[in-house]
């Protein structure tokens, strides 16, 4: 029955021919890397991881000095703006009737006689006694 499947029973069947190839297995031999060359490829690789660590060390001390950099400039913006409040802080009192409301609130008066002598106490960093207008 499997020769009618194929077609006509009087013919004969064809069969592909099967040649068989012969596999021939190659042997690789590899050349052993001599001593010298070993050593010299070692250190290429050495040196390469030298430079490489040495860039990436670099790297880091420039990230290091950049946020120094960014921390010294926020605090003179800081110092600018307590400076910039100092100046007008001092300017207010710098004014004449300013002065005169505090020294009024102090309790100072108004000298009548400018040949008047103030007599200070005396301290230790100071030996006057005496200053005349």
């Amino acid at each position: 029955m499997a020769g009618y499947i194929h077609g006509n029973l009087a013919v004969e069947r064809k069969q592909p021919k099967v040649t068989r190839v012969k596999e021939q297995t190659r042997i690789v031999v590899r050349k052993k890397i001599s001593t010298q060359e070993r050593l010299l490829l070692m250190f290429a690789i050495a040196v390469g991881v030298l430079v490489a660590g040495a860039i990436i060390l670099r790297y880091a001390q420039i990230y290091e000095m950049n946020l120094q950099l960014q921390k010294v400039e926020k605090d003179i913006k800081v110092l600018q703006t307590e400076n910039s409040k100092m100046r007008l802080k001092l300017e207010a009192m710098m004014n004449p009737k300013e002065l005169e409301q505090r020294a009024k609130a102090q309790g100072f008066v108004e000298g009548t006689d400018k040949s008047e002598e103030l007599i200070m106490p005396e301290t230790k960093a100071s030996s006057e006694v005496a200053i005349t207008e």
